[in-house]
């Protein structure tokens, strides 16, 4: 039986992605594997200035999971959220209802970056 040598997570992700977007999608799976993979999320960044707007997202979904645990605290449910890096920028009954209340506040070059939510 032959063994093959294993490959640094890294270079796994480099070889089963095929873009640039899932790359970054990858090394964004947890706020663990960003401080892990910084540099390369940096570069990549830097190669492909058009991915701003889905890391941004991708860490609003990040920081979404521990917003989501300090409403519930609060006794909030049935709402919809948009959230921006670590900070909630507007809540509503239903996701239009937010996507409208965001339209009227937002940059539209940053409409892309909002993560949205429901708790």
């Amino acid at each position: 039986m032959l063994c093959t040598p294993q490959l640094p997570i890294d270079e796994k992700i480099r070889k089963l992605e095929d873009s640039d977007e899932n790359t970054l999608i990858a090394l964004m799976k947890s706020k663990s594997s960003i401080d892990h993979n910084w540099y390369e999320i940096e570069d990549l960044l830097e190669k492909n200035p058009s991915l701003e707007n889905l890391y941004e997202q991708l860490w609003g979904k990040l920081n979404s999971r521990n917003k989501k645990k300090e409403l519930r605290k609060l006794g909030i449910k049935g709402h919809y959220f948009a959230i921006t890096g670590d900070t909630i920028i507007t809540s509503g009954r239903t996701k239009k209802e937010v996507e409208s209340k965001v339209r009227s506040m937002v940059d539209k070059k940053m409409i892309d970056s909002i993560y949205y939510f429901k708790l």
